[in-house]
């Protein structure tokens, strides 16, 4: 019995370690797992912390945004409350950007509604609660979107199509006569364009009236100071 069990002791001393020896081996082994869990923790607490940042940052910028459509929204009925039916609002200028970060593809990716030709004709709708306006969008960085531009109209042409399959392939007219272009200011500012500058086909430079506009600031439902003249982007 006592030679069985010093054999069993020696065949544990070196399956396991004895005394000292296997005391620093364990203490070794867990020192070393307590250390990775730390690292692997603080890494996963960086990639977590970093997207809770660009989460929060994302859902800030998309508010800024948001207000600044409906402060848009909210300008345009205060300039034009009550347009003739089947009034096409025309944007000549966008330049108010809300969201200003380093990162210009960050700031890019946050357009206003009438930047995007299937949501500046929803944007107006839902403005004013009417179904027969429409609205083209402006958006340089993927073309212009004024075609065929004379003294009576132009063609409205979009990347994307438009209003609920209503622009046919070849985009659709838009008479001045119909037309209420608007700029927008870097500050949020909004004035309608009284007179356009467009290229006739000699190239020659052509002001052209814009008929509703005019009308209203001649009723004095506008002063001067809220409309702008101003030459015809992409044209």
């Amino acid at each position: 019995v006592e030679a069985l069990a010093r054999g069993m002791d020696q065949w544990s001393a070196k399956r396991h370690g004895t005394g000292a020896g296997m005391d620093t081996e364990w203490a070794g082994a867990r020192a070393e797992r307590v250390l990775w869990r730390w690292v692997v923790g603080i890494a996963l607490i960086g990639v977590i912390g970093t997207g809770c940042v660009v989460q929060i940052g994302a859902q800030d910028a998309f508010r800024r945004r948001s207000r600044a459509d409906f402060a848009m929204l909210g300008q345009l009925r205060t300039l034009m409350p009550d347009p003739p039916p089947e009034t096409t609002f025309v944007p000549v200028l966008l330049r108010h950007r809300p969201v200003q970060t380093s990162s210009a593809r960050f700031n890019n990716a946050f357009v206003s509604a009438a930047s995007v030709p299937w949501a500046a004709w929803a944007w107006v709708r839902m403005g004013y609660g009417r179904e027969d306006l429409l609205s083209t969008n402006l958006r340089p960085a993927m073309g212009s979107t004024f075609a065929n531009v004379d003294g009576k109209g132009f063609r409205y042409v979009s990347r994307w199509g438009g209003a609920r399959g209503q622009v046919e392939p070849g985009g659709w007219r838009v008479r001045w006569g119909r037309a209420v272009p608007f700029a927008v200011e870097r500050d949020g500012t909004m004035r309608l364009v009284r007179r356009l500058q467009i290229d006739s086909a000699d190239g020659e430079a052509v002001w052209v009236a814009m008929p509703i506009v005019v009308q209203a600031e001649n009723e004095g439902r506008i002063r001067r100071e809220q409309t702008v003249e101003m030459a015809l982007p992409g044209n």
